[in-house]
C-alpha cells in the first residue's frame, strides 16, 4: 500500500460501550414509541372511523414489530454491530476518504466532495457529501482518532454537535407518527386531504429515503416495505374525506 494511503480499523476494547447505548437507548426509546403508537393508533382509528379490515392489519403489524423489538432486535442489533465492528475499515487516500463495512457497498468521498463534517463529542464523526445519504460515520473508537481527525480537519473545518443521528431519527419517527395520529383523529374532510397528502407525502420520502441510503443494510431496505402498509391507510382515509366532499346527488 502506498504511503500516502493510511488504513483504519476500529478497536475492540471500544466496543462494549457501543452494545451498552443499545441496550440503554436506542432499545427502549424505539419500544417506547412503538407501544404508544400502537394503542394511539387503535383508539383513534376507532374514533376517526378507520375501516376496520385496515386498522386491525397496521394494528397486527405494529404489535409484531413491538413484540420484534423487544425481544429479538437488540440480540440482532448486537450480532450486527459486532461484525460491522470487526469489519469496518477507514481509508484516507491522497484525496479521497473510503470507508469499507461487512454488509454495505464501499462508499468514496473525495475530498472535493465533502460538504460538511460534525464531531459529535465522545461518539463519532460525520463526514457528509453533497448528494443526500452519502456520508461516512467514523466511530470516535477507531484507531488513532486524533490523526484522523488532524486528516479531516485538513479538508475542511469540523463543526460540533450534540444532537446524536439515532437521536434525531427517534425525534422524525415520532413528529412521523404524530401527523400520522392527527389524520385519523380529524373528521373535517378537508383538514383530513390535507393530513393525508402530508403524511404520504413524508412516507414516500421515508421509504426512497431508505432505498437509497448506502449506509442500511440490504435487510433494512426490505423492511421498508412495511411503509406502503401506512401509505394505503393514508389513500383509503383520503378517497373517504374526498366522498364526504361530494355533493350528493341522491332523491330529496
Amino acid at each position: 500500500m502506498s504511503q500516502s494511503v493510511r488504513l483504519y480499523r476500529l478497536s475492540p476494547a471500544s466496543l462494549p460501550a457501543e452494545e451498552e447505548l443499545i441496550r440503554k437507548a436506542l432499545t427502549p426509546t424505539l419500544l417506547l414509541i412503538l407501544v404508544v403508537s400502537t394503542v394511539g393508533l387503535v383508539i383513534l382509528g376507532i374514533r376517526g372511523g378507520t375501516p376496520t379490515t385496515i386498522l386491525i392489519g397496521v394494528s397486527v403489524v405494529l404489535a409484531a414489530l413491538t413484540v420484534y423489538v423487544a425481544i429479538w432486535s437488540p440480540r440482532r442489533m448486537i450480532r450486527r454491530l459486532r461484525m460491522c465492528w470487526e469489519s469496518y475499515e477507514l481509508e484516507i487516500g491522497p484525496d479521497y476518504f473510503l470507508r469499507r463495512q461487512g454488509g454495505l457497498p464501499d462508499l468514496r468521498l473525495n475530498f472535493s466532495e465533502v460538504r460538511a463534517a460534525e464531531q459529535i463529542s465522545q461518539r463519532y464523526l460525520r463526514l457528509i457529501g453533497k448528494q443526500n445519504g452519502l456520508v461516512i460515520s467514523i466511530p470516535q473508537g477507531i484507531e488513532r482518532f486524533d490523526e484522523v481527525l488532524a486528516a479531516v480537519s485538513l479538508v475542511l473545518p469540523i463543526k460540533s454537535r450534540r444532537v446524536q443521528e439515532w437521536q434525531k431519527h427517534r425525534l422524525l419517527m415520532a413528529a412521523g407518527i404524530a401527523l400520522f395520529t392527527a389524520m385519523l383523529w380529524f373528521n373535517s374532510p378537508k383538514l383530513v386531504i390535507a393530513l393525508c397528502i402530508a403524511t404520504s407525502a413524508v412516507i414516500v420520502w421515508t421509504f426512497l429515503w431508505i432505498r437509497r441510503n448506502p449506509n442500511i443494510s440490504r435487510k433494512v431496505k426490505l423492511l421498508g416495505w412495511i411503509y406502503l402498509l401506512f401509505l394505503t391507510m393514508c389513500a383509503l382515509k383520503l378517497l373517504v374525506a374526498v366522498e364526504d366532499l361530494m355533493p350528493s346527488h341522491g332523491p330529496r
